[in-house]
């Protein structure tokens, strides 16, 4: 506990960024007795610090469309740094999240990283509160492809139903070729876009039938990058 609070202590004045301490048992047949889980050693545990907070202000609010058609409201907030970024964009969850905190375009907000890596709005400032802020409405139809949105019962979340939706398509690949899925290097967001304008993609599985010619066409695709994404 006194090392926890010691690190807590002078944690901002380290030429690094932490997010918490490790306590381990230092006896390697201990360890060994102690064994493991599918994902961590029982023989040490994260003792994480709180998360850093700061405050920004609301300039705007976007909807995000994700790959199973869930829209989430976006707050573009004024750049702040925070757990060792800059951050621009914090999560504001769904409709619920927004009315429990009355957050409003203009607010000023307290801005923190869940789990140190997601930026979240977790409360307003409403002393700071200017005259002129605009209350946010979540709209009745998908900013994408226009589709009315649906909120099925029980859920906080409301989603896109049209699973041709070029936001939900869009996401869906680029979950698919991420690091820790398919793991395709070379296809960035932009080039999504292109393929799904061009009508060369219309779902996830017609990346396997590119051929060299359908890449070769795109901006920025010479003879070497086409034959590495291939």
């Amino acid at each position: 506990e006194k090392m926890y609070q010691t690190f807590l202590k002078k944690r901002d004045a380290l030429p690094y960024d932490i997010d918490g301490l490790v306590l381990k048992v230092d006896e390697r047949r201990s360890q060994f007795d102690l064994g493991s889980t599918a994902k961590a050693p029982r023989w040490a545990r994260a003792f994480k610090f709180p998360a850093e907070q700061k405050t920004a202000q609301i300039t705007d609010i976007l909807l995000q469309v994700g790959r199973t058609g869930a829209i989430t409201p976006v707050a573009v907030l004024s750049p702040v740094s925070l757990a060792g970024t800059t951050v621009t964009r914090a999560t504001l969850h769904n409709e619920d999240e927004i009315q429990r905190l009355d957050v409003r375009i203009g607010d000023t907000v307290i801005v923190q990283k869940a789990g140190d890596i997601i930026p979240e709005v977790v409360e307003v400032m409403t002393n700071l509160r200017p005259n002129k802020t605009k209350k946010f409405a979540l709209p009745k139809h998908c900013p994408s492809c226009e589709s009315d949105l649906e909120r099925p019962e029980g859920e906080a979340v409301h989603r896109c139903p049209n699973t041709k939706c070029g936001a939900v398509m869009q996401e869906k690949i680029e979950h698919l070729i991420s690091r820790y899925a398919f793991n395709i290097e070379g296809l960035g967001k932009e080039t999504i876009e292109e393929l799904l304008e061009r009508g060369l993609v219309t779902d996830a599985a017609d990346i396997f039938f590119l051929t060299y010619e359908d890449l070769f066409e795109l901006p920025l695709f010479k003879e070497k990058k086409t034959e590495n994404v291939l």
